[in-house]
């Protein structure tokens, strides 16, 4: 995949995923900005490192334990 395909699955999986994520996160913060800046956290990180997800079916479980490492 080439960069700008990789932008994009990428931006796809996070639109998919965004409210489970948002809700974990409110789960663990009980904070509505602390949830946001948690998600935001995680996304962040894990755009940079994309390259370390070998398996693209794995992007869900690989995401959440990305935002749980954040918390």
């Amino acid at each position: 995949m080439g960069e700008e395909e990789t932008k994009s699955w990428f931006s796809e999986r996070i639109d998919e995923y965004a409210d489970p994520l948002y809700g974990y996160s409110y789960q663990l913060t009980r904070n509505k900005a602390d949830a946001e800046d948690l998600v935001a956290d995680a996304v962040t990180k894990a755009w940079s490192g994309i390259d370390s997800l070998k398996d693209k079916r794995k992007f869900r479980s690989w995401i959440f334990r990305i935002l749980h490492n954040c918390y």
